[in-house]
């Protein structure tokens, strides 16, 4: 198989599971010795990320243990990484219901979001007090869409709309946004 290419990590937590998942599943599964492992740490960290580990180098054990360690505490702390969803989703700005390549956007970080609650540091992302500010983030003429879709959903499926129906929402008009013939 052809080697895979590791995003190098500047210390964006939102970044860090992504390059951790990578970067163990490409090097550690090849390299065993922990300063090798630490190099290519080393090599694919830049900024803040690669400041705080490169003293690293200077310890005689577990010197690649060491970084992952200040890497995730420093990056990789779920409850932050969590707030800081969060803080994106509140921060976004106002996307057009004509705007395909916003809706695509906002869709894409909304499956970002739904990913980490799997992991349980979101469970939040269900409730009516997360969904709706991100319903007044798009086009006033896409408020009345949701009402409808959260109504249908009410009725057939006999319970309230959750996260996954938003994206499921934002996906359907990011397509009706993107299609060449209609739109």
């Amino acid at each position: 198989a052809p080697t895979v290419d590791i995003d190098c990590f500047s210390a964006n937590p939102l970044d860090f599971q992504y390059f951790m998942l990578t970067f163990k599943n490409t090097v550690e599964s090849t390299v065993t010795d922990q300063r090798g492992r630490l190099m290519r740490l080393l090599q694919y960290t830049s900024g803040n990320a690669k400041d705080l580990i490169t003293h690293c180098v200077h310890e005689k054990f577990a010197c690649y243990d060491k970084a992952v360690n200040l890497l995730t505490t420093k990056s990789g702390d779920p409850d932050k990484i969590a707030e800081l969803y969060l803080r994106e989703l509140r921060e976004w700005s106002i996307v057009k219901a004509t705007d395909a390549e916003g809706l695509e956007k906002l869709h894409r970080f909304l499956i970002k979001c739904e990913t980490h609650k799997k992991t349980g540091h979101l469970p939040k992302l269900d409730s009516t007090s997360t969904i709706r500010p991100i319903i007044l983030k798009l086009h006033h003429s896409l408020h009345d869409k949701w009402n409808v879709n959260v109504e249908k959903i009410k009725r057939s499926k006999e319970r309230k709309a959750k996260f996954q129906d938003l994206i499921q929402f934002v996906d359907f008009h990011a397509s009706l946004a993107a299609n060449p013939c209609y739109s």
